[in-house]
């Protein structure tokens, strides 16, 4: 399924971090992902797995914590990958095969925040051949869909904040209570064309972080 793109379902929010990086990140109400290349749902993981190095849909999703299975607020509750507590560290993201992604996006919800509409305080950065080649803050809400574009990047490591303050402190060690669910890996759905209007509009809008 197709999602129009407006300013009100997506925000291309540009890394000013490091000027060189091309990916940018966006906020959707629906997967932007296009020729979908993997998927991962996340159903039927049950409590107290592990979920350090778990792989599905051609995907490598990790961090050093068990798995609780909830309610989320603005999810469908089929199944997603939730660190049970938090963790203290940052979820990674990989294609098993070590390749690199064009596209990547997912749904989120936070653990700190119980409602439909509830703010998610996200902290990502990009990495390419181990290298950091963009990082991003970003502000969305339980059951949005957070992506990543651009290529040049094969891991994204990921966290949820209990508030925008914790969240700026760039400090892995905060905890972290991301829920992930409907992972996808593939090409963006607007023509270049459309997103680099949408790139250049959002550098007027998008709260710029200090370095």
């Amino acid at each position: 399924m197709t999602t129009n793109i407006t300013a009100a379902t997506l925000l291309l929010a540009l890394s000013t971090t490091i000027a060189s990086a091309d990916v940018v990140s966006y906020i959707a109400d629906d997967s932007m992902v296009t020729a979908t290349t993997n998927s991962a749902q996340f159903e039927g993981i049950p409590d107290e797995q592990s979920l350090a190095n778990y792989a599905e849909g051609g995907f490598d999703v990790s961090v050093n914590a068990i798995s609780y299975e909830w309610d989320v607020p603005g999810m469908d509750n089929s199944g997603h990958y939730y660190p049970s507590t938090g963790a203290l560290a940052l979820v990674s993201i990989s294609l098993t095969n070590g390749g690199a992604f064009d596209t990547l996006d997912m749904q989120v919800a936070s653990g700190w925040n119980l409602d439909i509409g509830g703010p998610v305080y996200l902290w990502a950065q990009a990495y390419s051949m181990n290298t950091l080649v963009a990082e991003f803050d970003i502000d969305s809400t339980n059951g949005q869909y957070v992506g990543f574009t651009g290529g040049g990047f094969d891991t994204i490591l990921i966290g949820a904040y209990v508030n925008d303050e914790v969240r700026d402190q760039h400090n892995a060690l905060n905890r972290n209570t991301i829920v992930i669910d409907n992972l996808s890996a593939g090409q963006l759905v607007p023509a270049p064309g459309a997103l680099a209007m949408l790139g250049f509009g959002s550098t007027l809008i998008a709260r710029r972080r200090r370095s």
